[in-house]
């Protein structure tokens, strides 16, 4: 940035345009970083969704939760697969199930897998069907993710349209004044 910025200061002799040509640069490097952790993110938000299906499917076919766990810690990928590892290292230390379940899982940054250890903490604690209340949650999950989408794409096609419309009196007024 700083080389960019100095070349173009000595070939054009403006420090203006130097200092102008440096702020585009980080401009451009920030923009394409964030880019970068979103689609990371996102990335991410797919394999805990699919270790919360593939939770699900475990589940129903009647595998204990000590066992779905270690299915998610070896087939999961991302950080979903890492948290299950490390509720497995824990478990494979002396922690119990549930006390390993909410160290890691209701620590992670992923809202999929708060939410996935927040349910097998409740239905450790009061009973009942694991594999319905996983499979509620993996179809909650997976429509929340299909409106935030739907959300996004929504406010992009405002955002150009905001964009056509700011920049049409600029294009206009030069076609009128020529005419």
């Amino acid at each position: 940035g700083l080389a960019a910025a100095g070349a173009t200061w000595l070939l054009t002799g403006s420090a203006a345009l130097g200092v102008v040509a440096l702020l585009a640069w980080q401009a451009g490097r920030r923009l394409l970083r964030a880019q970068r952790v979103d689609r990371n993110f996102a990335a991410e938000e797919l394999h805990a969704l699919s270790a919360i299906g593939t939770a699900t499917r475990a589940l129903r076919a009647g595998i204990p939760l000590s066992g779905v766990v270690s299915i998610l810690a070896h087939e999961s990928k991302g950080e979903a697969g890492a948290a299950f590892r490390e509720i497995m290292q824990r478990e494979g230390m002396g922690e119990e199930l549930p006390s390993a379940i909410r160290r890691v899982l209701l620590q992670s940054r992923l809202a999929a897998l708060r939410a996935f250890g927040l349910a097998l903490l409740m239905q450790v604690k009061a009973g009942g069907n694991i594999a319905d209340t996983s499979d509620r949650l993996a179809r909650a999950l997976v429509e929340r993710n299909r409106v935030r989408r739907r959300a996004r794409t929504i406010v992009a096609y405002g955002r150009a349209a905001a964009s056509v419309l700011g920049l049409l009196p600029v294009a206009i007024i030069p076609l009128l004044s020529l005419n």
